[in-house]
């Protein structure tokens, strides 16, 4: 049985390396984290998948501290409503092996419920396997997690779910570097459960958990297109008839000498009486009226003369 183990280890691939936890072991541990755990139920969203275990027993089996993202640490639940995986054909040692497929078994974190359960589980599976105490872990959530409760300055806003994941990422990267084993030392003490009592306080950490400036509510004004307006003085403009005075009623060009339409001859007349009524502008031009008779008053308006002061029934040309 010896030399049979020690030939599998040297002749074994990397996929065979995985390990798994026994599951009488299993068993054992889970009750004797029941008994220990008092407040909580183990049951439901608090229990963790078998496959959670096996992941970080296969970090410890390796003895280098990996980033496991809480998605990783699925349900129970879940895991049992899993569909049967598929087979597939693998080359191993040099034979064709058929075998299961490796189903990535993941959870939801897309609200902070899902994301504070996926915590707590990832502190159960690592305090079962003996990698780090469940009330240390447990306590390092709950610091992550007070950013978000906390009021932002003015002007800043509160902490996001996706600053809380960016700043766990940062930690656990931060202790790979400085824990070089995952084992008891000789003290006794966890290296791992040491390094999560401190993660937050390291620079690189806490700069993912500072409140970030708030965007402005007051939608931007869209900038006009000057390129296709030209300027007065543009030769594209000169000879182009104006368009101020083209309005009809008493602000349109029945004002006294202005707007384009108003004739040579009138230019500088009065246009309409007092009371604000038009006055007929053939009536007083050489080409006449014939539409009503002098003081009527036709479609154009009254035949009155233009004369400033005057407004007698007889055509500007008879003006005297």
């Amino acid at each position: 049985m010896l030399s049979a183990e020690l030939q599998n280890k040297v002749h074994r691939t990397e996929e065979q390396v995985k390990a798994k936890m026994a599951p009488a072991q299993r068993d054992n541990r889970i009750k004797d984290q029941r008994t220990k755990l008092e407040g909580l139920r183990l049951r439901g969203e608090e229990e963790c998948s078998h496959s959670s275990y096996d992941l970080v027993l296969n970090m410890l089996e390796k003895d280098c501290l990996i980033y496991l993202g809480p998605e990783k640490f699925a349900t129970r639940r879940q895991e049992l409503m899993q569909k049967k995986p598929g087979r597939e054909i693998s080359i191993d040692q040099s034979s064709l092996v058929v075998k299961d497929k490796q189903q990535k078994l993941l959870c939801s974190t897309t609200t902070e419920l899902e994301t504070v359960n996926a915590f707590r589980r990832r502190a159960l599976a690592f305090d079962l396997v003996k990698c780090c105490g469940f009330h240390a872990m447990n306590t390092y959530h709950s610091e992550l997690f007070e950013h978000i409760h906390q009021a932002p300055p003015p002007g800043y806003s509160a902490v996001s779910l996706a600053q809380i994941l960016r700043a766990d990422r940062a930690a656990w990267v931060m202790m790979a570097e400085k824990i070089s084993s995952l084992k008891r030392d000789p003290q006794g003490a966890l290296p791992l459960e040491t390094e999560i009592q401190k993660a937050l306080a390291h620079p690189t950490v806490s700069f993912h958990l500072l409140p970030l400036p708030a965007k402005s509510s007051v939608p931007e004004k869209p900038k006009k297109d000057r390129s296709r307006t030209l300027p007065k003085s543009s030769p594209a403009n000169k000879g182009a008839p104006s368009t101020k005075g083209k309005g009809k009623g008493r602000k349109g060009s029945n004002k006294k000498g202005r707007g384009p339409n108003i004739p040579k001859g009138l230019i500088g007349k009065a246009l309409q009486t007092a009371p604000g009524e038009r006055l007929c502008w053939a009536f007083n031009l050489d080409r006449g009226c014939t539409e009503a008779s002098p003081g009527g008053k036709c479609s154009r308006g009254l035949h009155l003369c233009t004369e400033p002061g005057c407004q007698k029934p007889h055509s500007m040309q008879h003006h005297k």
